[in-house]
């Protein structure tokens, strides 16, 4: 609906988002490349996603999947974490 941030409960909910919104759209998975591998690889960052979880997360507040939109715009959608260890 035209925000750029939006929080869900966990993980599989951000990619159901994902999948319901973009997945058709051609964006391509770049997680755990650099920005410049990106940029290198694809000549920019738009058309990609990737996943940004725990300590990666940073500077951001916490664990998102992140758009970059073909049309510029960069969408975070943030989720809990869940630890199964307990």
């Amino acid at each position: 609906m035209g925000a750029t941030e939006v929080s869900v409960a966990s993980r599989a909910e951000a990619e159901e988002l994902f999948l319901g919104k973009y997945q058709a759209e051609g964006y391509r998975n770049t997680t755990g490349w650099s920005p410049k591998e990106s940029k290198d690889f694809f000549g920019s960052k738009r058309g990609t996603y990737h996943w940004d979880e725990g300590a990666n997360a940073f500077p951001h507040d916490g664990s998102h999947l992140q758009i970059h939109s073909f049309e510029r715009e960069v969408i975070r959608i943030f989720f809990h974490e869940v630890n199964h260890a307990a």
